[in-house]
C-alpha cells in the first residue's frame, strides 16, 4: 500500500501512537534510572552505617585494652611500691575477668566488619593474654609466698607498663590502618623481651 493511500485519519492515530510509544519508553527509561539512583543511595547508606558500626566497635575495643593496661599497671605499681594484699589482687582479677571477654568479643565484631583490622587486633588480643597470664602466675606465687609473689609483681611492672605504652602508640596506627610494625617485630620474637623480663622496646 503507498503512503499516498493511507487516510490522513491514520496519521494522526500513528502520530499518537508513537507519541504513545515514546512516553511509555521516556517513562521507562527514568524509573530505571531512579531506581539505580536509588541502589546508589542505599548502598552508600549501608556504607556509612557499617563504617559507623566499626568505629564504634573499634572504639569500644580499644577502651577495653587501655581498661586492661590501666589494671595491670595499677597492680604492679602498688608491687613496685612495696604495698600488695590480696584485696588488690582480688580486685585485679575481678576487672580482667570483666575485661577480657568485652575484648574478644568486641574484637570478634570488629573482624565481622573489617577482616584486616580484625586480624591486627588479633597480636594485641595476644599480648594481653600473655601479660594477664604472667601476673596471673605471679599472684598464684603471692598466695603460696608473699615475698617470692611480690617480687614477681614488681618485676613485672615494666612489662605491664610497656604494654601500656603499646597499646597507647599503636591502636591509632591499627585504626588507620597503617601496620604496627613495633609489634610485629615484637610477635616476631614471641615476647623473648617479656619472658626474660626485660623492658619491650617500642619505637
Amino acid at each position: 500500500m503507498a503512503w499516498a493511500d493511507i487516510p490522513s485519519e491514520a496519521y494522526v492515530l500513528i502520530g499518537a501512537a508513537l507519541g504513545g510509544l515514546i512516553s511509555i519508553v521516556t517513562t521507562f527509561l527514568n524509573q530505571r534510572a531512579h531506581r539505580k539512583r536509588e541502589k546508589e543511595k542505599l548502598r552508600e547508606a549501608r556504607k556509612d552505617a557499617l563504617l559507623k558500626e566499626l568505629g564504634a566497635r573499634f572504639q569500644a575495643v580499644a577502651m577495653d585494652f587501655s581498661a586492661a593496661a590501666h589494671s595491670m599497671c595499677s597492680l604492679t605499681w602498688h608491687a613496685a611500691q612495696g604495698n600488695m594484699t590480696q584485696t588488690l589482687i582480688d580486685d585485679y582479677n575481678a576487672e580482667m575477668h570483666a575485661i577480657l571477654p568485652k575484648l574478644i568479643g568486641g574484637k570478634i565484631m570488629v573482624s565481622a566488619l573489617d577482616t584486616e583490622l580484625g586480624e591486627q587486633l588479633d597480636m594485641y588480643v595476644d599480648l594481653a593474654h600473655e601479660v594477664d597470664e604472667r601476673i596471673g602466675i605471679a599472684c598464684l606465687a603471692y598466695a603460696k609466698d608473699n615475698a617470692d609473689g611480690l617480687e614477681q609483681l614488681k618485676a613485672l611492672h615494666v612489662t605491664a607498663t610497656d604494654f601500656d605504652e603499646i597499646i597507647y602508640k599503636n591502636m591509632g596506627k591499627v585504626g588507620s590502618g597503617k601496620a604496627p610494625s613495633t609489634l610485629i617485630k615484637l610477635m616476631t620474637g614471641k615476647w623473648s623481651a617479656l619472658r626474660g623480663k626485660t623492658k619491650i622496646t617500642v619505637r
